[in-house]
């Protein structure tokens, strides 16, 4: 996997079956209302604390086959922002895990998964008209994303894995 940091500012990242690159990390995505922020027609994407604002789509996750849902590898999209996209999520794959994220200001938020653990609020950026995608001191972000992100059955309270660095549970 890579640890990606980046901003990508219309520029739409691709990966595929076989692409080496499968999970995309605490990165910045914006564009002018169109396009395609992330695509992917690999099972095994993985988009963790991402903000994605002002794009035709947010994230795509397209399966070209029906694929075996109990399968080891699975799209996973959690602890992201989401904002000002015409669909936020366009998803084939009911098997996705798709949580722990903010959608805000989307006309369709698309296939967002497990609703009760997403936020459909304003996520108080710093500055949008300038690009600031950081979250303000009081923003519904905080504190809000999945309290046992790497899944091991322990959650923030006990698991240092699952937080910040201030020690609280981790931010979207």
């Amino acid at each position: 996997s890579s640890d990606l940091d980046c901003i990508f500012n219309g520029t739409t990242f691709i990966a595929s079956n076989g692409s080496p690159i499968s999970e995309i990390k605490k990165s910045i995505f914006f564009s002018t209302g169109s396009g395609t922020a992330i695509y992917s027609g690999s099972q095994d994407l993985t988009v963790l604390n991402c903000t994605i604002h002002n794009w035709g789509t947010g994230i795509a996750t397209l399966l070209a086959v029906p694929e075996n849902p109990l399968r080891e590898l699975l799209p996973n999209i959690q602890n992201n922002i989401i904002t000002a996209c015409n669909t936020g999520i366009l998803n084939n794959d009911v098997h996705a895990l798709i949580q722990y994220n903010e959608f805000y200001n989307n006309p369709t938020n698309g296939n967002e998964g497990v609703t009760q653990s997403n936020i459909y609020s304003d996520p108080g950026f710093v500055d949008e008209t300038n690009q600031d995608f950081r979250i303000s001191f009081n923003s519904p972000a905080i504190n809000a994303g999945n309290p046992d992100l790497n899944g091991n059955g322990q959650d923030w309270t006990v698991d240092t894995e699952d937080q910040d660095p201030d020690f609280t549970r981790l931010d979207i």
